[in-house]
């Protein structure tokens, strides 16, 4: 009989692999072609496994889940204060009401995984429309986009919704003792230095004040004193002037497709379809962006994801576990994405012709190739 430190362990490295596994199944998504008018629209097939682990694990551990795949994600493959936060927002609310939605009627059997799926999708998607809406564009222009967002979440929620039980019964099968699986990270491996603490506090706080900041000069005060930072720090490397342009050109062009053609203003003589307020305000969204995207090389400069860490540990210090699965999950993730990347061009095709049937199948084979990983260290 195993002590309950051991079962303890046991759990949490299985939860390191489902951890891994639902960060593989969001970076297999990123090979999704994004179309321009629509830059957060994606298939959401991670939240197959965010259902899965409110099934096994309870609501409050599974938000604690999401937290950790989506910082993960983000950290490795870059992130702004707004992408964090209409991240955080959609997936905040999703799991607080798939939750609530299988603790009031799922175990009763009154709702099945696919209605669980498209309400959590539904919650999604709400939630990243108001926080696009609150933190950038303010324009009511933006709603636009709620019928595909519907249809979005009913296809691809039923889709997730699909996957879940075969996943969940495959995962359950492949739970147990396993001696080969590395031992935890300590959590205080990685100690959160005061100064680290004090400037990624600072840059959030000053994040947070930029939304509320309209006026083009001290914006573009900020994203100059920011991108010269940036310069110093890194002594004038200009991948931080190419990145953010590179891998957030849709962002920008979504800012200036619906603020140039939705602003009501002054139209230009030449220009008719355009307005200056339209220009104008296109031009302080660009800035607020920009300067946010360079905010986040230094607060990934600074240690910003001790600081994240520490964070979840304070909050949620009752699920240990969950925290040092998390700590295994973003040492091996590097090499996630490599067993990602070989497989998710290959397989994509197959997934497009017979969604349910071959992406679980690809889910479990990056299942197996992600465990042999882990126990071959």
């Amino acid at each position: 009989m195993q002590s309950p430190d051991n079962t303890r362990r046991t759990s949490g490295q299985y939860k390191a692999i489902w951890i891994l596994l639902a960060v593989a199944i969001s970076a297999a998504e990123s090979f999704f072609p994004r179309i321009p008018l629509f830059p957060w629209l994606k298939p959401g097939l991670a939240n197959c496994v965010t259902l899965i682990w409110i099934i096994e694990f309870g609501a409050v551990d599974a938000l604690l889940f999401f937290f950790i795949r989506s910082w993960i994600v983000g950290f490795y493959f870059g992130f702004s204060f707004l992408t964090i936060m209409v991240s955080l927002s959609g997936g905040v609310i999703a799991t607080i009401a798939m939750g609530i939605c299988w603790n009031v009627a799922g175990k009763r059997g009154v709702l099945g995984a696919i209605g669980i799926s498209i309400i959590g999708a539904l919650m999604h998607n709400f939630g990243q429309l108001v926080a696009v809406y609150f933190l950038m564009v303010n324009n009511i222009h933006l709603f636009y986009q709620v019928p595909v967002m519907l249809i979005a979440s009913v296809f691809f929620g039923g889709l997730t919704g699909l996957l879940a039980p075969p996943l969940l019964a495959f995962l359950r099968q492949t739970r147990g003792p396993t001696q080969n699986l590395l031992a935890f990270p300590s959590m205080t491996a990685a100690p959160v230095s005061p100064r680290d603490a004090i400037i990624s506090l600072c840059i959030i706080t000053g994040s947070f004040a930029l939304v509320f900041v309209n006026d083009p000069l001290p914006l573009a005060l900020c994203a100059l004193t920011t991108t010269a930072v940036i310069q110093v720090i890194f002594k004038g490397s200009w991948k931080f002037l190419v990145q953010p342009v590179k891998r957030y050109w849709l962002l920008f062009f979504f800012i200036a497709c619906l603020q140039l053609f939705y602003s009501y203003g002054t139209r230009i003589d030449r220009l008719p379809f355009l307005t200056r307020e339209g220009i104008r305000i296109t031009a302080q969204q660009w800035l607020r962006l920009w300067t946010w995207l360079e905010l986040s090389h230094i607060l990934t400069h600074f240690n910003f994801n001790r600081v994240v860490f520490k964070m979840l540990s304070v909050l949620f210090s009752r699920h240990e576990s969950t925290l040092q699965a998390g700590l295994l999950a973003l040492e091996h993730f590097p090499a996630t994405v490599r067993i990602v990347q070989t497989r998710a061009r290959r397989n994509l095709g197959r997934l497009l012709t017979h969604p349910v049937k071959n992406g679980k199948k690809g889910i479990e084979q990056m299942y197996g190739e992600i465990v042999e990983m882990i126990e071959e260290g």
